[in-house]
């Protein structure tokens, strides 16, 4: 048997993305395309997969999953630019502005994802 690389973590075949959580996720299996429901009580499909015959695609992500993933995004984002502008002004206060100016902007913009309806 070979060890399957399509799952999340290779080192656990059958588990999906977020094992923790229970969830919607899609697979590939026995000639189709499959959702299935993942509990994390029981730590396994509502349906038995071979991990080695089956091809993981996704989780199925609610709205608010998204907004929660984005918003820690926005939050490391911002994180690192504000280390990279402290960086810049403390090495070259008058050096650079115009690298500054649009690291503040793209900065901005990372702030607002997911805010659009």
């Amino acid at each position: 048997m070979t060890t399957p690389t399509n799952w999340p973590n290779p080192e656990r075949p059958g588990a999906p993305l977020f094992p923790g959580r229970d969830g919607w996720h899609v697979l590939w299996a026995f000639g189709g395309v499959t959702i299935e429901w993942w509990s994390a009580d029981t730590q396994e499909f509502d349906n038995y997969y071979d991990p080695e015959y089956t091809v993981y695609e996704h989780a199925c992500l609610t709205p608010t999953q998204i907004a929660e993933m984005l918003a820690g995004e926005r939050e490391r984002v911002e994180a690192e630019m504000g280390a990279y502008v402290k960086n810049i002004m403390d090495a070259h206060p008058e050096w650079n502005m115009e690298q500054l100016h649009s690291a503040l902007k793209e900065r901005e913009a990372i702030r607002n994802l997911g805010d659009a309806p």
